[in-house]
């Protein structure tokens, strides 16, 4: 069994427990006699071990599922709803979503009701919620006003909290946060690949390019295949090859790779007859295409792998150090540990080492 403790390795609580793990800073779910409470960090238990399950913490507030029924409860076991058939939503603002699909209602925190529909309701992003009748979908915003009908085969977000992408019958659209069609009934689109810095990649008979948000073809729909924009440029492929191209269409890396990653720092991982090297952001290579295989760190260097072998490079695109190690940790701090015959050593993000080469272990916190 599960016993509560200490930093230190004291037992807190004398109880024996089948699971144990923390909802947040301040409360711990346990599992006891086949059933769930919750106790705080000390193991007095706030909470009565009475509930055939507990998830989802929102504003202090838990779902918990009870004799086959889901309802609502704070920290101290009080019901804010009282379980109940269907599924059962904490929304961000404290609100609550009661779903099924015979009838759906949103209920404030303060327990009056706010909207109901006949249709299944679920939470969509940022305020938004769902509507679905026999997979058809629509859209309710922040203030309970339709956006969307009930008459779509999708709907997705497509810009972050400002636009959403809907397909029905008549074709593609896109609607904002305020109601407003940008465009609708657009059959052109055989798929959407995304959308980022006002563009959306499409597929147009059989090839791919770009559009804006008011549907307006903004790169021909010229290529094998495609990336998303960023930082002003996309990756394109041609005779199946890729490159990459700016916001005018011009050709700024030529295709000649077999892939290229996304450019950050004006640098970008390619692979190019299996091997891996980096390209600048005007399509010279910086780093030679002599690697196993190169990827990015979160300090922005990159590692290098050649038979088995590590090695660092900087975000300049530079070599710090050749491929000789038997392994690299990045400790997302500035630091990373160094193995080599089976001995390891601390480096900085700029390649100076800290700690040589020459210990059996380094323990970190």
């Amino acid at each position: 069994g599960w016993y509560l403790a200490d930093l230190y390795g004291m037992i807190l609580s004398s109880q024996e427990f089948e699971t144990l793990y923390h909802l947040d800073h301040q409360n711990i779910a346990f599992k006891k006699n086949g059933f769930w409470g919750i106790m705080d960090n000390y193991g007095k238990e706030k909470v009565f071990g009475k509930y055939d399950s507990i998830y989802t913490k929102m504003n202090d507030l838990f779902l918990v599922d009870f004799y086959g029924e889901t309802g609502v409860v704070d920290v101290y076991g009080e019901w804010k709803v009282y379980p109940q058939k269907g599924d059962v939503f904490l929304l961000e603002n404290g609100d609550y979503l009661i779903s099924s699909y015979f009838q759906s209602r949103v209920i404030s925190k303060w327990g009056n009701e706010l909207f109901t529909s006949e249709n299944y309701l679920k939470p969509f992003r940022t305020g938004f919620i769902e509507e679905d009748f026999e997979s058809n979908f629509g859209l309710i915003d922040k203030n309970f006003n339709q956006l969307l009908k009930v008459n779509n085969l999708f709907v997705g977000p497509i810009v972050q909290d400002s636009a959403f992408l809907f397909k029905n019958e008549s074709g593609w659209g896109i609607v904002d946060i305020s109601g407003q069609i940008l465009f609708k009934d657009d059959k052109r689109f055989e798929k959407i690949i995304g959308y980022n810095e006002e563009y959306i990649g499409v597929k147009i008979d059989g090839y791919y390019g770009f559009v804006d948000l008011n549907g307006k073809l903004r790169v021909a729909n010229r290529y094998e295949g495609i990336g998303l924009y960023n930082n002003g440029m996309a990756n394109i492929k041609i005779l199946n090859k890729w490159g990459t191209i700016n916001k005018e269409e011009e050709i700024v890396v030529q295709p000649y790779y077999d892939q290229i990653g996304l450019f950050k720092d004006k640098l970008a991982i390619a692979q190019k007859n299996n091997r891996y090297g980096i390209l600048n952001d005007s399509g010279k290579v910086v780093i030679a295409f002599d690697y196993d295989s190169i990827f990015r760190l979160h300090n922005r260097n990159y590692i290098c792998v050649l038979n088995s072998k590590y090695g660092l490079i900087n975000n300049q695109g530079e070599i710090m150090f050749y491929p000789k190690y038997d392994s690299i940790l990045d400790l997302d701090n500035g630091f990373v540990i160094a193995e080599r015959k089976k001995l390891s050593g601390v480096f900085s993000s700029s390649g100076v080492f800290i700690i040589p080469v020459k210990y059996d272990q380094i323990i970190f916190d």
